[in-house]
C-alpha cells in the first residue's frame, strides 16, 4: 500500500474506506506499505489527524502493527498490519531499496501449509541475496 506524504486526511478516510471493503472478507490479513505518518510511533499512541485515523481501520479489524523499527529516524513510515495470526511473524529492517529516502521493513511469513493460488508458482526472488 502507498499513501502519499501530501494525503489528505479525505483521502485517508477514502483509502480506510477501501480497505475495509477488502478486510471484510478474509481472515488471515497482512497490509504492508508506506503510510507516510510521520507521528506514528508504536510507542506513543497517535492522538491526532490521519495516523488515528488508520490507528481507528487497524482497532476495527483487530490487527496489530509489528514494524519494530522506525524507517526515517524516530517515525515508522512503513507500517506492517497483521491479523492475530501472524503476530510473532520476525521483521527485520533493511537499507533504502530502489532509491527510498528511509529504510524498509522485510516480513517473514510462516509456511502456511496450503496453497493461496492455483497457478503454480513460477518466478522467485529471494530478496535476501540482493
Amino acid at each position: 500500500m502507498y499513501r502519499a506524504p501530501w494525503a489528505k486526511s479525505a483521502d485517508t478516510i477514502e483509502f480506510c474506506q477501501l480497505l475495509d471493503n477488502i478486510v471484510i472478507n478474509y481472515n488471515n490479513i497482512v497490509i504492508t506499505g508506506d503510510f507516510n505518518i510521520p507521528n506514528w510511533n508504536n510507542d506513543t499512541a497517535v492522538k491526532l489527524g490521519d495516523g488515528q485515523i488508520i490507528r481507528n481501520f487497524a482497532n476495527e479489524h483487530n490487527l496489530l502493527q509489528i514494524a519494530k523499527s522506525a524507517t526515517r529516524k524516530l517515525s515508522y513510515l512503513d507500517l506492517i498490519f497483521v491479523s492475530s495470526r501472524f503476530q510473532q511473524c520476525h521483521v527485520i529492517d533493511i537499507e533504502p531499496l530502489a532509491g527510498s529516502d528511509h529504510s524498509a521493513q522485510l516480513l517473514y511469513l510462516p509456511n502456511s501449509g496450503y496453497v493461496i493460488a492455483s497457478q503454480p508458482l513460477t518466478y522467485v526472488i529471494n530478496y535476501e541475496q540482493l
